[in-house]
């Protein structure tokens, strides 16, 4: 595993941890079933732990994994913990206040409300750590969502990566965002569907 994963997850669980103060260790034993010198040697760097159980634990302590290493990420980062806690009923006051004064915005902050609700709209992994590792409209993150397209809708077996898409030539072009790059493939992935089951 990625040390730098390990690290991320660790922060963010000691962080998690000591937010929900005594007991907290006990009830995420109780609700995942992993020894608590399973959880100890986690948290005090001796086991980075598998994928598998951080998941279960992250799901456990109320997170998606990718969003604990995000977490993890920041605090090692320097940034308040608390900063990234963003609650549902603050997101919807805010869009409130959006849609009350939307006439009276600038175009160009419309504009950059738009592509910024494009940007984070879709499925998790578009936010995942292993899509950061490649640069935004790189052949590698086009590709990257290729096959997660071709894995989602259960046709991994036509991912090809010598194979050239004209839908992933605009992306790197920097005609499409990830968002626009993903629904333009499903509607190519839908097509190949029904070019399949027409010649059947």
């Amino acid at each position: 595993m990625d040390s730098k994963l390990a690290d991320s997850f660790r922060a963010a669980f000691e962080y998690l941890l000591n937010k929900k103060g005594h007991g907290a260790q006990s009830e995420i034993t109780k609700k995942t079933g992993i020894r608590k010198s399973y959880i100890n040697n986690v948290l005090k760097g001796r086991s980075p732990g598998d994928e598998e159980r951080r998941r279960l634990i992250s799901n456990a302590l109320g997170l998606r994994y990718e969003d604990m290493i995000f977490l993890g990420e920041n605090i090692l980062g320097g940034a308040s913990p608390d900063d990234l806690n963003y609650s549902q009923s603050e997101l919807d006051a805010d869009f409130d206040i959006i849609k009350i004064n939307w006439h009276k915005l600038p175009k160009d902050i419309k504009k950059k409300i738009i592509e910024l609700v494009e940007e984070y709209s879709g499925p998790s992994f578009l936010y995942s750590h292993e899509i950061q590792q490649h640069k935004k409209h790189s052949e590698d993150r086009g590709y990257y969502i290729w096959e997660q397209v071709c894995i989602d809708s259960g046709l991994s077996a036509i991912y090809d990566r010598s194979q050239r898409i004209e839908i992933l030539e605009s992306y790197m072009a920097h005609k499409l965002s990830d968002i626009s790059l993903y629904q333009k493939l499903n509607e190519y992935i839908e097509n190949v569907i029904l070019t399949i089951k027409h010649n059947i």
